[in-house]
């Protein structure tokens, strides 16, 4: 079990000692009664760790979205390393440049091979997974059988932040993108991913209200554990989720193995 330090503790229970209604927030704006830290607590609570740093409990491997150039990964990244001793324990392999599913598969389990080889000839070293949109997919893609006979990525922990686990609402227009029309509602690749997650490693979703590009309850993982907060204010809801203190706060928790803000069972979406 990981050292939990006293005073990370003593925050953790002021914050889910606290009313449900944040600063700042009107009664037509709904609060989500099973995460309902607000951004300055979890701020607070954020800088409590990284004054107080413990080693996550797993190497950790973060993954990108659609698109990202890789300023969002190499952001979590650093942000991450600000809370763990071990900043090497914070992997997050590039595919940015490389279209096809089974080649960003490569380019994930060559990274954790190279930092962290194992001798079993079918999985990685257990690790945990944070991805960032479109990177769930890619993260639940690397850990299904392979048809060559390749290494699967052991996952004991999936966190993934506005994944479309059921398909984007903005996937459905036009484009020659395969990986886009492989992230929409009803896909062949969607299926197989359903069909192949064996419930091996657990799945824990977030999202922010007004995610208009993946649509909230399509971030909705198997197992429907989702955690939703409202979106902040002058912020893209979707490109900059990953960003939001009081998702990175529930996030670093959870990797040094204390008691996360977010609450089981997560509330249902706000109609």
């Amino acid at each position: 079990m990981v050292r939990r330090g006293v005073s990370v503790k003593l925050w953790v229970g002021m914050v889910l000692a606290v009313g449900v209604v944040p600063v700042g927030c009107s009664a037509d704006r709904p609060i989500n009664p099973s995460f309902s830290v607000t951004v300055t607590e979890a701020q607070g609570l954020l800088r409590e760790m990284r004054e107080e740093r413990v080693e996550f409990e797993r190497p950790v491997v973060v993954l990108s979205g659609w698109m990202d150039l890789g300023f969002g990964i190499s952001w979590l990244q650093r942000e991450l390393r600000r809370y763990t001793p071990d900043r090497k324990a914070v992997l997050a392999p590039a595919y940015f440049s490389v279209s096809r599913w089974e080649s960003k598969r490569a380019r994930v389990i060559g990274a954790v091979e190279r930092a962290y080889p194992s001798d079993d000839d079918e999985w990685t070293v257990e690790v945990d997974v944070i991805g960032i949109s479109m990177g769930g997919l890619v993260a639940r893609y690397c850990a299904l059988e392979c048809a060559d006979g390749g290494k699967r990525l052991r996952i004991r922990n999936l966190y993934t932040i506005a994944t479309p686990h059921r398909g984007a609402s903005r996937a459905s227009w036009p484009t020659t993108d395969a990986r886009v029309r492989a992230m929409r509602r009803g896909s062949d690749f969607l299926a197989a991913i359903d069909e192949g997650y064996d419930g091996s490693y657990e799945i824990y979703g977030y999202v922010r209200l007004g995610d208009v590009t993946v649509g909230p309850a399509n971030s909705a993982p198997p197992g429907g554990r989702l955690w939703w907060v409202q979106n902040r204010p002058l912020e893209w809801s979707h490109a900059d989720v990953h960003r939001d203190p009081r998702i990175v706060a529930d996030l670093v928790l959870r990797l040094r193995g204390d008691q996360p803000l977010s609450e089981e069972p997560p509330a249902a979406l706000p109609e």
